[in-house]
């Protein structure tokens, strides 16, 4: 599904480059337990920037590599799933952020595919 959902992003990325700004969410630094805020302040900052800049879309993704050997806070491993939920409440995040901002009166945000669709 990864492989798919990727070609299905980069076709996206390319049918609206010049229209687009695109940025990435960093799902290592979100998985990791001491650059996981940073990392969605940074996006939020992004999505918030670009919107208020004009730009008409925003394509948010998380990066596509896969993230392993993460321990939490108490050196434990934690899971895939685990990671995939810690990438997923990020996105959340970033959208509930900036939906509350004026520079997304008029934006919508489209979200595609497993785990990150809700």
């Amino acid at each position: 599904y990864v492989e798919k959902t990727t070609r299905q992003l980069e076709h996206l990325i390319e049918r609206f480059d010049s229209k687009a700004k695109v940025i990435e969410l960093d799902a290592a630094r979100v998985a990791s337990f001491d650059k996981r805020d940073d990392e969605i302040s940074r996006v939020i900052n992004a999505v918030d920037s670009a919107l208020q800049s004009k730009s008409s879309i925003v394509v948010l993704y998380s990066s596509r590599a896969l993230v392993r050997d993460v321990c939490n806070q108490e050196q434990q491993h934690v899971s895939s799933l685990q990671i995939g939920d810690r990438v997923n409440e990020a996105i959340c995040a970033v959208v509930a952020s900036t939906i509350q901002k004026p520079s997304a009166r008029n934006a919508f945000v489209v979200a595609k595919g497993g785990i990150t669709s809700n």
